[in-house]
């Protein structure tokens, strides 16, 4: 399980550093929107490890919120596939985001409030190796500062999300293949 994690973290980092390739680009790899895909199946790799990454009281806050965040990036995911198919028909396209924002049922759930769950999660769960892995969980925790400062605040400079999800990724895999190795030696 732990291989798919780091997987599914490395497929998650991968579609992130997609979202940065100019949209011309992008919609040359039609007729499949790679990207979202990516991300449903990275979730669908992080949920069984994620909800075990720590232990105790770690392991049941942020299990439960990693998993609430993952069903939302799911969410998200099988939204923006449906906005794929209006790719080339903006004025369509944007009816339906404006309908979206709109709606408060979906928006917050699937793009605003829930796919923070999955930071907030995760970074709980990392900070159970705190006395471990100091600088892993450090990284983990600036990570998804830098992931939320930068999307909420800096949305146009794309630079400081990837820095702070390539920080997240990082600290995790760390923190995974350290433990497997301890484990391993034990």
């Amino acid at each position: 399980m732990k291989h798919l994690f780091i997987a599914g973290l490395i497929l998650q980092l991968l579609a992130q550093i997609s979202f940065s390739i100019p949209t011309e680009i992008i919609n040359l790899l039609e007729p499949i929107d790679f990207i979202h895909w990516a991300i449903l199946l990275g979730m669908l790799f992080i949920i069984p490890y994620g909800l075990q990454f720590s232990f105790g009281l770690f392991r049941k806050l942020g299990g439960s919120m990693t998993f609430l965040g993952a069903c939302a990036m799911i969410g998200m995911s099988a939204i923006d596939m449906v906005l794929w198919m209006y790719r080339h028909d903006r004025e369509a396209r944007n009816d339906i985001v404006t309908k979206l924002i709109e709606e408060p049922s979906i928006w917050p759930v699937f793009f605003t409030v829930g796919p923070a769950f999955f930071f907030i999660g995760l970074t709980l769960q990392a900070c159970a190796y705190l006395k471990v892995q100091t600088w892993s969980v450090v990284t983990v925790i600036c990570g998804a500062i830098l992931t939320r400062v930068g999307g909420l605040f800096f949305a146009e400079y794309r630079l400081v999300y990837l820095t702070g999800f390539l920080l997240f990724v990082a600290g995790l895999i760390r923190i995974t293949v350290v433990q497997h190795s301890n484990s391993n030696t034990n």
